[in-house]
């Protein structure tokens, strides 16, 4: 359900390295969360845009736990579903990073299968994750005896939906189809402590690997045409 390209599943021991940044750009609301041999150090969270908010927060988790980037041994975002313009910000922070320190690591992690896996520890067997994509349109995992798929689904198809829902609120569509579902939320704090004792529910990038936005969308390109624009 979930493809890896140029990456490899996270060590047992990966986490428990000195200094790790993790950091969710995927809703409004920006967590990032600083681990220092597999304990929080630092957890903060801004409401609004990426652009607006993650290097603020990184900036001031790393002069709350007194480091400096080239103190990190790894760093990892949430590469989506989820706002693209947020993910494709902190990818290209941490790619930054990288390129001064090149001893740092950079892993992501898939926001539903790290729901999903999230939901299973709590307790919970079927259910649907349900969250925005394009207008009339919604990004679903569906947990099913099991099994386990995810796809996008026109927004319609959510009140036929038998399985218990969860709905994370990544922005404000005007959509009665996601009006009153139970909504779900788990910050960079949550997710670093998930995988810090799951680990291979993160990737680790090659070295010179810039991940790019996980979609579920059909990707639709247009020819150019000219005398439209002339």
């Amino acid at each position: 359900m979930f493809e890896i390209f140029f990456m490899e599943k996270a060590a047992a021991d990966f986490f428990a390295r000195k200094n790790v940044l993790f950091a969710d750009t995927t809703a409004d609301t920006i967590s990032v969360c600083i681990m220092q041999e597999a304990k929080q150090k630092v957890l903060l969270s801004a409401q609004g845009g990426a652009l607006e908010n993650v290097f603020f927060l990184i900036n001031k988790a790393l002069q709350e736990a007194n480091l400096g980037a080239e103190n990190l041994d790894a760093a990892g975002f949430c590469r989506g579903v989820g706002s693209i313009l947020g993910i494709r910000a902190v990818s290209a922070a941490l790619a930054t990073f990288r390129a001064a320190n090149p001893k740092l690591q950079i892993f992501v992690w898939d926001l539903l299968e790290v729901y999903a896996q999230m939901l299973l520890k709590r307790g919970e067997k079927d259910f649907a994750i349900i969250c925005p994509s394009r207008k009339n349109f919604a990004n679903a995992c569906f947990a099913n005896g099991g099994e386990f798929s995810a796809k996008e689904i026109p927004t319609s198809e959510i009140p036929a939906i038998t399985l218990p829902i969860f709905f994370v609120s990544q922005r404000k569509l005007p959509d009665k189809n996601f009006e009153n579902l139970p909504q779900l939320s788990f910050d960079a704090g949550q997710i670093a402590q998930f995988l810090t004792l799951n680990p291979q529910h993160a990737q680790v990038c090659a070295a010179s690997e810039i991940p790019e936005a996980a979609t579920l969308a059909k990707r639709e390109y247009a020819k150019w045409n000219s005398a439209a624009h002339s």
